[in-house]
């Protein structure tokens, strides 16, 4: 934020604390100042060989952007279970070699009985 006045080569002080300042207390304004969030700013300006300005006041609110909510996919409920030997299929990325009709053999050494026997679909 900027602060100024109108009188030619009068000086500025703030605060943003919440306390009153004077021609002796508070920040001597250089440069534009940084608002939080939710402040209040106060200012006086003053010249030697006349009267202190009265106190200006401002309060700011910034309202800052809201984060987007997160979302879960797939979305919650229930989903249909997959088949075991699917599953497992899938998830070790290899292809199962059924040895007759009843069993998988994998190419890490693990195996499994098909329920109710038949071809891999």
């Amino acid at each position: 934020m900027t602060i100024s006045t109108t009188t030619s080569g009068a000086s500025i002080r703030y605060t943003t604390d919440g306390s009153t300042p004077t021609s002796t207390t508070g920040t001597l304004y250089s440069a534009p100042v940084a608002v939080g969030v939710t402040e209040t700013l106060k200012a006086i300006a003053y010249k030697t060989g006349m009267t202190d300005s009265a106190v200006a006041s401002a309060a700011y609110t910034i309202n800052l952007p809201v984060v987007a909510t997160p979302t879960f996919s797939p979305a919650a409920g229930i989903t249909p279970r997959r088949r075991r030997d699917d599953q497992l299929d899938h998830y070790r990325g290899v292809d199962p070699v059924y040895h007759g009709r009843q069993h998988a053999h994998f190419d890490d050494g693990h195996s499994l009985q098909r329920a109710g026997g038949g071809e891999r679909q």
